[in-house]
């Protein structure tokens, strides 16, 4: 993750794209496009620990192109609102004071 992340830093803020979180093995099954919960809050914990500032898009907007590398930006979305959001998502981002996108 961390070549990744500092090829995106290089060329902008990067965005790190989702779809759904889930708890536990049974709901493989039933989603495609998911992370498992355990696995996403690692990579908030390494952002959080290599300071990493998650912000809006409207949050970007407000930063002049010439500061944003400064500091290290990035952006997280999830696609679709679904509850696993709420449920899951939302709790960790209090926990790690960090923001997120959803698209409903």
């Amino acid at each position: 993750m961390l070549k990744i992340l500092k090829y995106l830093f290089e060329k902008e803020v990067p965005i790190l794209m989702y779809h759904r979180l889930i708890k536990n093995a049974d709901e493989k099954k039933i989603h495609t496009i998911y992370l498992d919960i355990n696995e996403f809050e690692k990579q908030l914990k390494y952002l959080k620990d290599n300071s990493y500032i998650t912000i809006t898009f409207k949050d970007l907007c407000k930063i002049p192109k010439e500061e944003r590398k400064n500091k290290k930006y990035i952006i997280l979305t999830f696609d679709d609102g679904y509850k696993d959001n709420y449920d899951l998502l939302f709790p960790l981002l209090k926990k790690y004071n960090m923001k997120a996108v959803i698209y409903m």
